[in-house]
């Protein structure tokens, strides 16, 4: 549970400040996370790792779909080292990220739970 609370926590402090200003001067992208942090609050209950990982990529990769696969794939290689210190996590991270890239900017419905069922191939929701 403390996990999930700083995961939480720490997203929402990324995205705040993601809000603020881009540093890379992107024309596209979050321009507004009040939608986010609303997604954020539900939190995933039961989930497994993995599972609760994915959601969270797809939440953040979402605000920048409309710049391109590869932009999202760059945002969320990002966002894995900036969160996930151990190795075994790190390395779960990196290896969906490509998948998830290519889904987010495909996926036409914004669902999060969509995507990474399909990704881990379980069933993967919100509570």
């Amino acid at each position: 549970m403390k996990f999930i609370t700083f995961i939480t926590l720490f997203t929402l402090a990324i995205i705040s400040s993601a809000a603020v200003m881009r540093p890379d001067n992107a024309n596209c992208g979050l321009m507004y996370s009040k939608k986010i942090m609303d997604k954020f609050m539900g939190r995933v209950r039961g989930a497994s790792l993995l599972c609760e990982m994915c959601l969270d990529l797809v939440l953040i990769g979402e605000q920048y779909a409309d710049c391109g696969e590869e932009y999202v794939a760059d945002k969320l290689e990002k966002e894995c080292d900036k969160y996930l210190g151990t190795n075994l996590l790190d390395q779960l991270c990196h290896t969906i990220v490509g998948d998830l890239a290519t889904e987010i900017v495909n996926d036409t419905d914004k669902d999060p739970s969509k995507i990474c069922t399909k990704i881990t191939k379980k069933p993967c929701s919100y509570a």
